[in-house]
């Protein structure tokens, strides 16, 4: 076994490598991770260590946590990725979700927007995901049904934490885009999205984005297998997160411009 000391070392240099890859925003999550701050990714190295990594997956973790351990640091970080005459800007990453309450603490007049996808694809794609990530960066692999018990853990949170934000979070600053219908009618999606968040006209943007929908377009479609099922112990929580979408969503439409 890996000293603590030595695996978060480990751990750091991991990030620093990701992170001096590209300086933007995108590497936010390995700024966190190289600072030492809670993070579910140090399952990358040593997936025998994933209960270890669940607080990073708890709202109170990140309430508690002083923000000499993540926040300062994070915010300098967002900082040198803003252009000089930027106003806002899009911070994209799945970690959000277990760490809403403290960004809302933080920035309350914040607009969240929210990609609601089939919990069964998110787990499969998630799968293909964590097994390529250990495969490139562990020290050991998975242990059987090690990786199924983190990603249900993780489910049961997002779950969780959208229930929440939907009764906390004002209409007007959150928005729900179907990951279905953002995939196959991308330009209209966006449109609707920048007048709900009033970001301006969509003339503005709308060059960026088909250059952006090109550029995209011009790589394969995920992939990922469905041959090994969901364990059953999953049943339950991905029934509650689809009605939890089908109730977002349904008021999404009756908001839509």
């Amino acid at each position: 076994m890996v000293s603590r000391v030595a695996f978060t070392v480990l751990v750091a240099l991991v990030a620093l490598q990701r992170l001096l890859e590209v300086r933007t925003s995108k590497r936010h999550t390995e700024a966190l991770l190289a600072r030492g701050a809670p993070s579910v990714y140090r399952a990358w190295i040593d997936p025998r260590r994933w209960e270890e990594a669940l607080p990073a997956l708890m709202q109170d973790t990140w309430l508690s946590l002083h923000d000499r351990r993540w926040f300062d640091d994070w915010r300098t970080f967002l900082g040198w990725c803003l252009p000089q005459d930027a106003t806002t800007l899009v911070v994209k990453s799945p970690n959000h979700v277990f760490r809403l309450k403290a960004l809302f603490q933080a920035w309350p007049k914040a607009r969240f927007v929210w990609t609601l996808r089939d919990p069964v694809e998110t787990w499969y794609s998630n799968r293909k995901m964590w097994g390529a990530m250990t495969a490139m960066y562990g020290l050991w692999q998975w242990r059987a049904g090690d990786l199924d018990r983190l990603l249900f853990r993780a489910l049961e949170q997002y779950a969780a934490s959208l229930s929440w934000a939907a009764d906390a979070l004002e209409p007007d600053n959150v928005a729900h885009i179907d990951f279905d219908r953002l995939t196959t009618d991308t330009p209209e999606v966006l449109r609707e999205l920048t007048i709900r968040l009033n970001l301006g006209a969509w003339e503005r943007w709308a060059p960026a984005a088909r250059l952006r929908l090109e550029e995209s377009a011009r790589h394969p479609k995920e992939a990922y297998s469905t041959t090994e099922p969901l364990p059953e112990y999953a049943e339950k929580v991905v029934e509650e997160v689809r009605t939890l979408h089908r109730r977002l969503l349904g008021s999404e439409r009756a908001t839509r411009p």
